[in-house]
């Protein structure tokens, strides 16, 4: 999915996941999904954001709008595959960027790929709490390595 250039298998996976968070009362209340972005020059090299695929999938079975406006990547990061469990946490560190209006949701929900170390989506997650600390965020992922 990720570099084979597949959007249409995160569609999939996320409409398969969507319909087990139909099922979770936690969930119930979210008001937004943010799939984690990609710096501007790594989706246009490789087509696409492959959490923005998952994230499209699961709203079309929850309902769940996205608000990918919400999170930016601001800095240009190496990929993380080849990387040390220490040097993940080195490579991300204030990458992101949290829009103020966040603060008016009470429930947003990420959603990445994969999580290997949990890197990217705890800088992510603090970044969001550092601008609404009364947002409560939950992760979905299709897979953890």
């Amino acid at each position: 999915m990720k570099y084979k250039n597949n959007p249409q298998i995160g569609w999939y996976f996320g409409e398969e996941i969507g319909r087990c968070l139909i099922k979770i009362d936690a969930l119930n209340n979210a008001e937004a999904l943010i799939p984690v972005p990609l710096n501007y020059k790594k989706e246009f090299l490789r087509g696409y954001n492959q959490s923005m695929s998952l994230a499209k999938g699961v709203s079309a079975a929850i309902g769940v709008p996205i608000k990918k406006k919400l999170v930016k990547r601001i800095k240009n990061t190496a990929t993380q595959t080849k990387k040390t469990r220490f040097q993940r946490w080195d490579n991300i560190d204030s990458i992101f960027s949290v829009r103020q209006s966040i603060c008016n949701l009470k429930h947003v929900v990420l959603i990445d790929d994969v999580v290997t170390t949990g890197s990217t989506i705890e800088t992510l997650v603090r970044e969001i709490n550092n601008v609404a600390p009364n947002t409560q965020v939950s992760v979905v992922t299709l897979a953890i390595a």
